[in-house]
């Protein structure tokens, strides 16, 4: 409670809140307006290209929400574009970096602006490729990146794992589930993360939001339980890594208090939109007519 009382009170993430839930309030009424009034408001937008950068096993594993199929699904009702990154589900950090810095370049070479939207190991994937692997100049038409809980400093969990006699087991397991981590943990060690984290410089153009569960022990779903027990020791987690690990390069939070890594919100897609609508007019798009109260 006391960390949610410092991050709330802190002006700009005071302010982005603030803003997203007016937003959100908006959203919520035109919801029940008649006359498709929240389609109407959402295509005024003229929102660009978002461009998804997905979790692990987002493949394999699709009923984490780690593809954002839903929200793609959602915003292309609405004559969004969207583009889901193909990384590889199990590649290390620094690998998908290079492949999300590729279709970054492809949108700037095709003029194309874009919302960079990542979640959980996407995260330090799109930090790395936005702040280390891609010159600042073919960033131009990335116009904001959207962090939803990035394990930004690597996870606790992670290190646990890759610790002996855990690591033979963790390969156990997953070999059980059908599924071959690869590399992928050893780069979300938190040694190997803190130092990546440190190579990074975001371009100052790019506005930076994160969107942030905050659990508080009761919130924990069935799936968090084990990560957020073994995380619990560095402090408030969201059960995969530390609340304020998840804070991108300076960029306003927008906290969400009693949900976890997994965001099982049963107003998910409205908050998806608000999220979107906040961001747009951060970037200085106004209020289009259509939202109207």
């Amino acid at each position: 409670m006391h960390l949610i009382e410092r991050l709330t009170a802190a002006p700009p993430n005071a302010r982005m809140t603030t803003l997203f839930q007016r937003e959100l309030e908006r959203i919520r009424a035109l919801r029940g307006a008649p006359g498709e009034r929240l389609a109407a408001c959402v295509r005024a937008f003229e929102l660009p290209t978002l461009l998804f950068a997905p979790g692990w096993f987002y493949r394999s594993n699709p009923g984490t929400g780690a593809d954002f199929a839903r929200q793609r699904a959602l915003f292309e009702r609405l004559g969004v574009d969207t583009r889901l990154i193909p990384v590889v589900e199990n590649g290390t950090v620094e690998r998908n970096a290079a492949i999300i810095a590729e279709a970054i370049r492809e949108l700037d070479q095709a003029g194309q602006p874009a919302i960079l939207v990542s979640a959980s190991k996407g995260g330090p994937e799109v930090a790395h490729a936005l702040g280390r692997v891609l010159d600042p100049q073919a960033t131009d038409m990335v116009q904001a990146w959207i962090n939803v809980g990035g394990l930004l400093l690597g996870a606790p969990l992670a290190d646990w794992a890759e610790a002996w006699p855990q690591r033979w087991l963790t390969g156990l397991y997953y070999w059980h589930q059908g599924l071959d981590p690869a590399e992928s943990i050893a780069s979300l060690t938190t040694q190997r993360s803190r130092a990546r984290f440190a190579q990074q410089t975001i371009p100052e153009h790019v506005l930076i939001v994160n969107f942030v569960g905050v659990p508080l022990s009761g919130h924990i779903s069935p799936g968090a339980e084990f990560g957020y027990a073994r995380t619990r020791p560095v402090g408030p987690n969201d059960g995969l890594t530390a609340i304020v690990d998840e804070l991108a390069h300076g960029g306003p939070a927008i906290l969400q208090v009693g949900l976890d890594h997994y965001y099982r919100d049963p107003e998910l897609d409205l908050k998806t939109l608000a999220l979107a609508l906040t961001v747009m007019l951060e970037l200085g798009h106004p209020l289009p007519e259509a939202c109207a109260p």
